[in-house]
């Protein structure tokens, strides 16, 4: 099944109250996303959001509200169930499920980021917040009834991600993968275009030959979850949201991109402040930018393997 949301406005985007666990896939403009990185690349890459905890969790924003409903309705989320979320961050995303009143196990590789997300959740004593690599973590004996990486899957060890998840998982539990496309709408923006120039001048591996995506070029099928041994047909919601940014909350923003964080201080200081004067002059000190969200669904059959 596929549901595409219509465009939502959201201003006042800098400041978050829900939120990515991790780098959002595509958050490159210039090239493709982090899902065709070599394994080296995404062990460096993977890591560097720790460093900026502080801004990350500022100036990443809100995932749709629709998004995050539509996650608790068909996961039915609720006081009784158990959940685990990969690469929760500071805790933006597991903010909401945890007012649900759920037992959450959450998981994060970077212990800045974590001790944010203990801060956050401190209220919430069914919450418990765990450092660590997901891809070497031992889950509890106890099954999950959903697992739910949001905008971090990617991260995961893709050979392995699939059947560690489903492993996690009760028969009948749902894995839940959230994918984010910053910058992606129906047509592609003026800000999205001129910001080329940016990545032209700052950014030494830009792809020259790096076309703008549109809904259009998003993917309708995910082939790694269908060759998964969960057994059941993923489901894919779409929403995308239209949000206004000031230049200095965009400029927060692309200090949370692990293509950007990855630059060296010389370049990404460049980038940052031509990013922010682009913004000033050509656009009169903020921009309207459109992001948007899959949300991937697929239960575990009932009798399923766990090997």
């Amino acid at each position: 099944m596929t549901t595409h949301r219509g465009e939502g406005v959201d201003s006042g985007a800098g400041s978050s109250s829900a939120g990515a666990g991790a780098e959002a896939s595509g958050g490159e403009v210039f090239r493709p996303g982090p899902r065709n990185m070599d394994e080296e690349e995404r062990a460096r890459r993977r890591i560097v959001f720790d460093g900026v905890a502080d801004i990350y969790e500022r100036a990443r924003p809100a995932y749709p509200d629709a998004l995050i409903t539509d996650l608790i309705e068909t996961c039915a989320i609720g006081r009784s169930s158990r959940v685990l979320e990969i690469g929760c961050g500071p805790g933006l995303l597991t903010l909401p499920l945890a007012r649900t009143g759920a037992h959450i196990v959450a998981v994060e590789l970077g212990a800045n980021l974590a001790a944010r997300a203990e801060r956050l959740l401190a209220e919430f004593p069914a919450v418990h917040v765990c450092v660590a690599d997901f891809d070497r973590w031992e889950p509890p004996p106890e099954p999950f009834d959903v697992v739910v990486a949001a905008t971090a899957f990617h991260w995961l060890d893709p050979a392995h991600r699939v059947v560690r998840c489903g492993r996690a998982l009760h028969p009948g539990g749902t894995l839940a993968v959230v994918d984010t496309y910053w910058g992606v709408g129906a047509t592609p923006g003026g800000f999205e275009t001129d910001v080329q120039e940016c990545y032209a001048r700052w950014h030494p591996r830009r792809d020259p030959n790096f076309t703008l995506r549109t809904l259009r070029d998003l993917p309708s099928a995910r082939s790694d979850l269908e060759a998964g041994d969960l057994g059941g047909a993923p489901e894919l919601r779409r929403y995308s949201v239209t949000r206004q940014y000031s230049s200095e909350q965009y400029r927060g923003l692309v200090q949370t991109f692990s293509d950007i964080l990855r630059l060296d201080p010389d370049h990404r200081a460049g980038f940052v402040e031509c990013v922010g004067r682009l913004i000033e002059e050509r656009f009169g000190g903020s921009i309207d930018r459109t992001d948007t969200y899959d949300l991937w669904t697929v239960r575990k059959a009932v009798g399923g393997s766990d090997d």
